[in-house]
């Protein structure tokens, strides 16, 4: 997973099998920035909420506060100040 600049605007979230190649596929529009994974879903910051991505697909905002510097450990993901989930 990993989020790239597209035409100039949007940190548009994509995905790529590393072990057998092809092509990237965007998985999120969103204005993706400090991507995460737990080993199930992905979690990002994406304007001034965090979203959530299911291995099914689905995109949920989970928490309206706003973050930065998402970092995930020990099962809790953290911000710069303290354990949000």
């Amino acid at each position: 997973y990993y989020n790239s600049v597209s035409y100039l605007l949007n940190n548009d979230l994509y995905k790529i099998n590393l072990k057998n190649g092809g092509e990237a596929e965007r998985i999120s529009t969103n204005d993706c920035t400090d991507v995460v994974f737990d080993g199930e879903s992905l979690f990002f910051i994406a304007g001034n909420s965090i979203h959530q991505i299911t291995q099914d697909g689905t995109e949920v905002e989970i928490y309206t506060k706003s973050a930065d510097n998402l970092r995930y450990h020990d099962g809790y993901i953290y911000d710069s100040c303290a354990i949000l989930f």
